[in-house]
């Protein structure tokens, strides 16, 4: 998974996780997609992240490191499209579903 460090914001939690706190961690209402690497990149992991890096800002990835041969990537439409080609196919799950089931048992309350 690659993120733009600004995806996920940080701000302080209570006992209580509430929807407004959820919004404050996850502001865009990113979808996730599997988007594929450009052929140059896709032996090039490190590479890739500079690359994202200095395009996007500070990029954060899982697992660390990353694979040597990286075909695809989990990421946001907003990378993919703006610095990957665009080349996706939709995970099923926006980024604040993934924080909340994170977060929490997964319940949407």
């Amino acid at each position: 998974m690659l993120l733009n460090e600004t995806a996920l914001r940080s701000p302080e939690l209570r006992t209580v996780l509430t929807r407004g706190e959820l919004l404050a961690i996850e502001p865009f209402d990113n979808q996730l997609v599997h988007a594929h690497v450009p052929e140059h990149f896709a032996t090039a992991p490190k590479a890739l992240v500079a690359h994202l890096t200095e395009q996007a800002g500070p990029v954060v990835s899982a697992p660390g490191p990353l694979p040597d041969r990286l075909p695809t990537v989990l990421t946001t439409g907003y990378l993919a499209d703006a610095y990957l080609g665009g080349r996706t196919r939709q995970a099923g799950i926006r980024l604040s579903q993934a924080v909340r089931h994170t977060l929490t048992d997964g319940d949407s309350r």
